[in-house]
């Protein structure tokens, strides 16, 4: 569990300290830090409310993404993501969610103001993305379609074998 008075202060405190198929449980309040999960069968979400991961200060893991996810089956639920960026110097596409795996689902969040909402795909063809019930505001904030590359709500490679979207608002 992650909140005040609870097992862990972060949720990426809890992720690194979680063992496969393991669930964190993230209470609704702000927190700036950022990770990769590389638990496989991971599951973080938000109880009790949608607690906010707020970047706006902050740089991303790695400098790709508020979350990286860099193990299979991982599944992310009733999130709020913001903030996400990085320079130009380094590709100005931080994401809310940088993809660098398989089995992803994103449900119920909330992904918004970063330079990318969701990047990425598994770097060897296979599995699949499920993202549903979400909200998808603002991504593409910067200038990185001017520069090297280029911002969106979703950038998704096409090595899934499946991607499904459904239930979801992705605008402005």
């Amino acid at each position: 569990t992650v909140g005040t008075g609870k097992m862990y202060a972060s949720p990426c405190q809890a992720i690194a300290a979680a063992q496969s198929n393991d669930t964190v449980e993230i209470a609704p309040e702000t927190y700036t830090d950022t990770c990769a999960i590389s638990v496989p069968g991971l599951t973080v979400r938000g109880v009790g409310g949608r607690p906010k991961i707020d970047l706006s200060n902050g740089t991303p893991s790695g400098q790709k993404g508020i979350y990286v996810i860099n193990a299979d089956g991982i599944t992310l639920e009733n999130l709020e993501l913001t903030g996400a960026h990085i320079d130009a110097s380094a590709g100005e596409n931080g994401a809310g969610i940088r993809i660098q795996a398989t089995n992803l689902t994103v449900r119920g969040c909330y992904i918004h103001d970063n330079q990318n909402g969701i990047l990425g795909g598994p770097p060897q063809p296979g599995g699949f993305l499920l993202v549903e019930a979400s909200e998808f505001a603002r991504n593409g904030m910067g200038n990185g379609c001017n520069s090297s590359g280029c911002t969106h709500n979703l950038y998704i490679a096409a090595n899934f074998d499946k991607f499904t979207f459904q239930y979801n608002w992705s605008h402005s």
